[in-house]
């Protein structure tokens, strides 16, 4: 155990005011009063004939096991994978009458989104019998233009513009033929409800659009009275179990925060802070050239959803460095250079000091390393102001 150096510049002085206030009493040598109020002397404590009554000021406890070491504690904001939002629409075309949900509501699937008039069946059938026809239509005189273009008689742009109109036509045959198929999906008309992204009415004008995704309503950008196609951006759905934490990790703390690094995400409300363990999910593949950091992305390791844009502080620990102790941070203090604490000895006041290296932190409290200091070692955790005066009073 290697004993602090006592080199301070102003040594002398400090060291001639210390024998004058250790000269007063070794019960009163700093905060007595407060002392006697906060740490009164037990009768397991009393000073023991021969015993340093010094020692009676100073209060020595186990060091704990190292466990985690606190990397960082670095801002956090709560957000969402891209494939997390959906922005749905009705799955046929028709005019939104009313909405049933508003921005904030939870719905799963099936559950009623909004009213939609539609056209009626027969109309359906007979628009798509008048497309039909008209394809066919365009698709023998696309075929005799093809014959003029080689024989030199019409021009290519005259084939652009059929073609043009064909596909036109062909996209808006596909569309209706898909809304009757829905239609149809529904059987009779009970009103019998299905589930996803399909009316439960019947075949009438007015029919109840439903969920087709789980989660929270983020926006409607929809207004009713409007006429929508299907697969029309109305809603935009949240699942909001996916939600993920989003950390910048310095670069210092990379390899260990990847590897080894667990998470603790710390939310404060007006109440209380609220801690969820996390686990990392992802992170990104470059590091940011100015800020010199890398998107961390967490997951809480339980079913816990979040609200989405929420902010708070991330604490991201691994295991601590082998052969570390933890202790408060009141224990460590600094003595001709070094970090010492006080351990039970022969020494003035009962302690001796210990030189010891901080090899990291753990929320509030030290990790500290020294050959000498063990898993059962004690340290002082009060009077290690009275200790060090002592220890630069005896090397005087």
């Amino acid at each position: 155990m290697r004993s602090p150096t006592l080199t301070s510049p102003f040594k002398d002085a400090h060291v001639r005011a210390l024998i004058f206030f250790a000269a007063i009493g070794p019960a009163c040598l700093y905060g007595c009063e407060e002392d006697a109020v906060a740490n009164p002397v037990s009768a397991s404590s009393a000073v023991t004939p021969g015993a340093d009554p010094r020692a009676t000021r100073v209060r020595f406890e186990t060091v704990a096991p190292a466990g985690l070491e606190t990397l960082a504690v670095l801002p956090a904001e709560v957000v969402v994978p891209p494939h997390a939002i959906q922005a749905v629409g009705p799955a046929l075309a028709g005019r939104l009458i009313s909405w049933h949900v508003s921005p904030g509501d939870r719905v799963a699937v099936g559950t009623p989104l909004a009213l939609v008039e539609s056209l009626e069946f027969a109309d359906l059938e007979a628009r798509r019998a008048e497309l039909s026809e008209t394809v066919k239509q365009r698709r023998r005189i696309l075929n005799r233009r093809k014959q003029h273009v080689a024989a030199g008689v019409e021009t290519e742009q005259a084939l652009l513009e059929i073609e043009g109109a064909l596909a036109g036509d062909q996209a808006a045959l596909t569309a209706i033929e898909r809304q009757l198929a829905a239609r149809r999906s529904l059987g009779d008309s009970t009103g019998a409800t299905t589930p996803g992204n399909e009316p439960s009415a019947n075949r009438g004008v007015s029919w109840t659009w439903t969920s087709s995704v789980k989660g929270v309503v983020s926006a409607v950008s929809c207004p009713t009275g409007s006429l929508q196609e299907p697969g029309s951006e109305c809603i935009t759905i949240v699942d909001d179990s996916l939600t993920m934490v989003r950390v910048a990790v310095p670069e210092r703390h990379l390899s260990r925060a990847g590897a080894e690094g667990r998470a603790t995400l710390i939310l404060a409300s007006d109440r209380a802070e609220t801690a969820i363990p996390m686990a990392l999910a992802r992170r990104d593949g470059a590091l940011s050239r100015s800020s010199r950091t890398l998107a961390h992305y967490y997951a809480p390791e339980s079913a816990t959803p979040l609200q989405i844009g929420a902010t708070g502080r991330v604490a991201i620990t691994a295991p601590a460095p082998p052969s570390t102790v933890r202790v408060k941070r009141a224990s460590v203090t600094r003595m001709g250079g070094d970090d010492v604490v006080f351990v039970p000895g022969d020494g003035p006041g009962g302690g001796v000091p210990m030189v010891v290296r901080i090899a990291g932190r753990a929320e509030d409290d030290l990790l500290i390393s020294a050959e000498s200091l063990r898993a059962d070692s004690k340290v002082a955790v009060h009077g290690l102001f009275l200790l060090k005066s002592l220890a630069l009073v005896e090397a005087e």
